[in-house]
């Protein structure tokens, strides 16, 4: 169904949070495959498609290292697209009431300005869409993985023990529709800012807790 999977493609869960402790009650309910199961990543974490993975990520994860949390871009880079597309169809629906209504040359100019007004809107659509899947946030057991680009690759590993800090900023839009931006503060003053991220609080704070688990684990 073309429809539910774009449903799942853009409204798929910001995150998804790996512990040893939630495979006692959802193990059941989620089974998945692949590689990242050799990494013990994979039972007992809820995530809306199993069979669709941080692909970098999976690749590049170490022996025994966990995923603990992952981010994803907000539908708020998809804005263009949609205010193009919104556009177009009430154009081409206002060429369609003058054209019915007899009035043959204005209709004409409508629907052409309307079937105009769909190339931006797809252009927008599929460079947002080919972004949105290109970026990969993560926090393992061990590393802050952020990896952008499709063709042109950009990555950035941070150890756990290099970060000092997460820091958010929103603006009202962002706090109302759940986006912001994710400053990841590494030692040595470094700065790397992800724009656009969902729900970037409650990522802060599953990164959070997966490196000071990491470093009570590291510290026994």
């Amino acid at each position: 169904n073309p429809l539910s999977f774009f449903c799942t493609l853009i409204f798929q869960p910001p995150y998804i949070k790996v512990t040893p402790y939630m495979g006692q009650w959802l193990s059941n309910a989620v089974e998945f495959h692949g590689p990242a199961e050799r990494h013990g990543v994979l039972k007992g974490c809820f995530y809306s498609n199993p069979e669709t993975l941080m692909g970098y990520v999976d690749k590049n994860m170490m022996e025994g290292e966990v995923l603990y949390a992952s981010g994803r871009l907000h539908w708020i880079i998809f804005s263009k697209a949609i205010a193009f597309s919104a556009a177009a169809a009430v154009l081409l629906l206002f060429a369609l009431a003058l054209h019915m209504g007899e009035n043959q040359d204005t209709a004409q100019g409508t629907f052409t300005l309307g079937f105009i007004s769909l190339f931006p809107a797809i252009w927008y659509g599929i460079e947002a869409l080919i972004r949105r899947q290109s970026t990969e946030l993560a926090v393992t057991s061990k590393r802050v993985i952020a990896k952008f680009g499709f063709i042109r690759r950009s990555t950035i590993e941070i150890n756990h023990s290099k970060v000092e800090s997460f820091h958010v900023d929103q603006s009202v839009l962002g706090r109302m529709l759940g986006f912001g931006t994710l400053n990841i503060n590494g030692t040595g003053g470094g700065i790397t800012p992800i724009p656009n991220i969902t729900d970037p609080l409650g990522f802060r704070r599953r990164a959070i807790e997966a490196i000071d688990d990491s470093q009570k684990r590291s510290s026994t």
